[in-house]
């Protein structure tokens, strides 16, 4: 142990000729352990919220998605050998999405139907595997046609899975016919066979699902497909692939990425993330001046002391230095007590569902809690960072203590 620490040591011990100083101490080692904790908790549960979104939206949306500018893909076998020959692309499925409006005996609501092919599953999380050979066998099987409906879309209308209910479309007018006008609109019958949740309500209250024939039918495409949903192996590269597929397949074909679709929410949680942190870490800096407040009065009361040890020898930069340890003792406790504090209180968060949340503001009904070690780290130096800066001039005051005042 150094002379330096030995003496910061020592000031910062209890001693009964100084309780006060101790208490000060203390006080400041809490501020800092509110102002890191506070600030883990926040960004956990920001973190949290970024991943979860991502996660679930990646459920119901492909990486990427392939579709023409302004019409159907007249050839999709064509095009999707195009696609095969991509070594970054990993799974391609057709699909068809149109909109209408679902119809029962208790009410109607708008909805967006897609058509799946029978390889979806390798595309998406959903539908399942499951989901999908249940939807083409229940098709084959069955005199009606076959439906998966959002989870709430099936809670609004009160339907559960056996109901049949209509759907009305629009009837378009033939391709090639010239017409611009929409004719009388058509319905058609389905049987629900089952529900599905995305986690996102906003797609469960408007989403269903049936298969690809099914959707060719009802719009009158033939062998057309609106897109392709297109999986890649990391979705974080969907943006550079896109670009890729773009130039070798070219207009009108127009590949985008899922971040295209999406980049507003998270530039707003990535927003939030930084202002949330920027005003925290303001909390910590303002009990970091605690610190230099407590040093500060240490140095007034330790003038003799100090005094003392500069006629022994002892230079100011080891003077400067006992009390730059000092700061570091009290910033160093106050960041490792925030953090082990922040990490239980987000792990209560996680585990224990005393907040409950409207899942229709914000699409989850639990706070998403993610700790993210590089965001703990940044957390921790900024906090050593501030507490050694409001240490500088209180070890600087000490060190151009006059001798001969402290010895008066």
């Amino acid at each position: 142990m150094s002379f330096e620490t030995f003496i910061a040591k020592r000031y910062l011990s209890f001693r009964k000729d100084s309780p006060h100083s101790f208490l000060i101490s203390i006080f400041a080692v809490i501020g800092i352990v509110v102002g890191v904790m506070t600030l883990i908790t926040v960004i956990a549960v920001m973190t949290g919220a970024q991943s979860y979104f991502k996660n679930q939206l990646l459920r119901a949306t492909p990486h990427i998605t392939l579709q023409h500018i302004n019409s159907y893909i007249e050839f999709p076998v064509r095009v999707s050998e195009q696609l095969k020959k991509n070594k970054n692309i990993s799974a391609i499925t057709p699909h068809i999405y149109t909109q209408g409006l679902l119809q029962t005996s208790t009410g109607n609501a708008p909805v967006i139907i897609k058509g799946v092919a029978e390889n979806a599953d390798a595309v998406l999380g959903l539908p399942s595997s499951e989901q999908v050979k249940s939807l083409y066998a229940s098709t084959h099987s069955s005199d009606f046609s076959s439906i998966f409906l959002g989870k709430e879309l099936a809670t609004q209308l009160k339907i559960k899975p056996g109901d049949t209910v209509s759907l009305i479309l629009p009837t378009m007018p033939a391709r090639g016919s010239g017409s611009t006008e929409l004719e009388i609109p058509s319905a058609y019958s389905f049987r629900v066979i089952g529900t599905f949740t995305t986690g996102m309500y906003d797609f469960d209250k408007v989403l269903s699902y049936i298969s690809l024939s099914d959707a060719q039918a009802i719009t009158q495409m033939g062998r057309a497909v609106t897109g392709f949903d297109i999986r890649v192996p990391d979705a974080n590269m969907a943006h550079e692939i896109s670009l890729q597929l773009n130039r070798e397949i070219g207009f009108p074909l127009v590949a985008q990425p899922w971040t295209s679709y999406y980049q507003e929410i998270f530039a707003v949680i990535q927003l939030q993330k930084v202002v949330l942190f920027i005003v925290f870490a303001l909390i910590i800096l303002v009990a970091a001046f605690n610190i230099a407040s407590t040093l500060i009065l240490m140095v007034m009361e330790k003038q003799r002391d100090i005094s003392i040890l500069r006629a022994m020898g002892t230079k100011s930069f080891s003077i400067s230095k006992i009390f730059l340890v000092k700061g570091f003792v009290i910033g160093i406790s106050g960041a490792l007590g925030g953090i082990c504090l922040g990490l239980l209180g987000s792990f209560i968060l996680s585990h224990l569902k005393f907040i409950e949340l409207p899942a229709e503001v914000y699409n989850f009904s639990r706070l998403p809690i993610k700790i993210n070690g590089i965001d703990v780290g940044i957390i921790f130096l900024l906090t050593l960072f501030l507490c050694f800066l409001c240490s500088l001039y209180p070890a600087w005051k000490a060190a151009r203590i006059p001798i001969i005042d402290g010895l008066k």
